[in-house]
């Protein structure tokens, strides 16, 4: 894979995560819910999921960066910064998705209102719940496709080569006298 297709495949990747965060997450905590019904956990989940589809666009621009930079001569100074911005984005992500969406916590909690309003609420509960389920997927393969993208800009940073070249002829190094007693008790342990 190369460097640029690195990063096409993780803009792709990033896309489908929008689109499930805003067109089936999104979708079903607002489209939904009950009729003239309202609920702080539908509040909750709404702003999450707008925060969420923010970061991601974020880290969307960023991949975009990364494959400017990657495009015909490639600067992987550029590439790299590109993909410390998308990795951060992401992380963010995850960690919110993971502590505050699907925690055990927060998961409790829509079963809790499902219980208590089981006349209005337990089809919205378990539509969020099904989109919560999906978003995982999308999730774990942008974080593959960052980790290739990490990978062909290593391997490319590490075909670079230093060539080093020196002009003088001879170096002097002087030591004090401690530092001189230092090394000669040194070489005779």
């Amino acid at each position: 894979m190369t460097l640029k297709s690195s990063f096409q495949q993780l803009a792709g990747k990033l896309d489908r995560l929008r689109a499930t965060f805003e067109e089936l997450l999104q979708w079903a905590i607002t489209q939904g819910k009950p009729e003239h019904e309202d609920h702080v956990l539908v509040n909750r989940y709404d702003d999450a999921t707008n925060d969420l589809i923010g970061l991601i666009e974020e880290a969307r621009a960023a991949a975009q960066l990364g494959l400017q930079a990657s495009a015909r001569q490639p600067n992987l100074s550029e590439a790299r910064n590109a993909m410390i911005v998308c990795q951060s984005a992401i992380n963010k992500v995850s960690k919110r998705y993971f502590s505050e969406m699907v925690s055990f916590e927060a998961l409790k909690a829509l079963d809790s209102l499902a219980e208590e309003q089981r006349k209005q609420w337990p089809q919205w509960v378990s539509g969020v719940k099904d989109a919560l389920d999906q978003c995982r997927s999308p999730i774990e393969e942008v974080s593959v496709a960052l980790f290739e993208c990490w990978q062909e800009v290593s391997e490319r940073a590490s075909l670079v080569s230093v060539s080093v070249q020196t002009t003088n002829t001879g170096q002097q190094i002087s030591l004090t006298p401690e530092r001189e007693s230092q090394a000669q008790s040194k070489t005779v342990s």
